[in-house]
């Protein structure tokens, strides 16, 4: 039976009608009346002349048509190639066949699900069978390739394994930006790209990737909201000069939080801070500072003067004497 036969059978089949027939045994091709309470799938294909009473009151068997009609969705399914099926017979097969790991016989289906993975019309069905394909290891470099071009994020996502980042340079979706920055699948010449970008946040999303040549400049180019939220993310930034610089362009809650990330800086800026109506974030750095000075002070009281235990033991901690 070719495509166009199955679909004019199947057509407005809907997915109890879908799983009632591919319910008939294989070798009996036979189904119990009683299995079923709601009878309007069994009247359904009963009209299209697919089942026929048996000698037994409750049974029914498919006819020569119907056999031909579920042989051919079989080879269908057997091919990998569902895309050329109705949808609710798409997702039976999702759902009852690659959900439950079916066993593969023959290793070309995997060509065929590839090719649905690129054809077929439900974003639903190419992403599960994109799943599958790659938790079994079979999507391949052609198929991720055409897939990194895809209109769906979630395709391109995970395609982003299995090809070149340089198709990546124009990314626009945030989610696959980050996906592959998060997994570092996006190299030097993706930030160098997403740097340039008119969208402020792919820029914000570019800065893991940012050597140390390109903080300040990247910083430069965000508002002052998105550049604390890179900082958040990559605190060892606010150091020194560049703290001092940040802290100039930056006021109210902004500064609270350069306050809270700051390093290695002059006592100026420190005193600037404290100079600040609400500076509980250094104060209580400070107050943690002067804490642990204590600490260390009341713990050396074990060593002599010039102790080599302790002088070790400042080294291993990175401390000098």
């Amino acid at each position: 039976m070719d495509n166009d036969a199955i679909n004019t059978l199947t057509k407005k089949w809907n997915a109890n009608l879908v799983y009632y027939f591919e319910d008939f045994d294989n070798e009996t091709h036979s189904q119990r009346l009683s299995a079923y309470i709601d009878q309007k799938p069994l009247d359904k294909i009963k009209e299209a002349n697919l089942i026929e009473l048996t000698k037994e009151r409750d049974r029914w068997k498919l006819t020569n048509k119907g056999i031909d009609l579920l042989e051919s969705i079989k080879n269908i399914y057997r091919s990998g190639r569902i895309f050329l099926l109705p949808l609710p017979f798409r997702h039976y097969y999702i759902n009852c066949k690659l959900k439950y790991n079916m066993k593969i016989e023959d290793g070309k289906i995997y060509d065929g699900l590839r090719e649905t993975v690129l054809k077929d019309r439900s974003r639903d069905v190419r992403r599960k069978v994109a799943d599958y394909l790659e938790y079994k290891g079979k999507l391949n470099y052609k198929t991720a390739t055409s897939l990194a071009k895809d209109k769906d994020p979630e395709l391109r996502k995970l395609a982003a394994k299995h090809t070149v980042a340089s198709i990546y340079w124009e990314e626009t979706d945030y989610d696959v930006i980050r996906y592959m920055v998060e997994n570092k699948l996006a190299d030097r010449l993706c930030f160098e790209h997403w740097v340039k970008s008119e969208d402020e946040t792919i820029r914000a999303l570019s800065a893991p990737l940012a050597e140390e040549k390109d903080i300040d400049p990247l910083l430069d180019s965000l508002s002052d909201e998105s550049a604390i939220q890179v900082l958040f993310n990559n605190p060892e930034w606010v150091k020194g000069e560049r703290a001092v610089r940040l802290w100039r362009r930056m006021g109210g809650e902004n500064r609270r939080w350069i306050m809270s990330f700051m390093w290695n800086v002059p006592d100026s800026l420190i005193e600037e801070s404290l100079a600040e109506p609400r500076n509980w974030q250094i104060s209580s750095r400070l107050e943690e500072y002067k804490k642990a000075l204590q600490t260390v002070s009341r713990m050396e009281r074990l060593f002599a003067k010039g102790s080599e235990i302790k002088r070790k033991m400042r080294a291993r901690a990175g401390l000098s004497d």
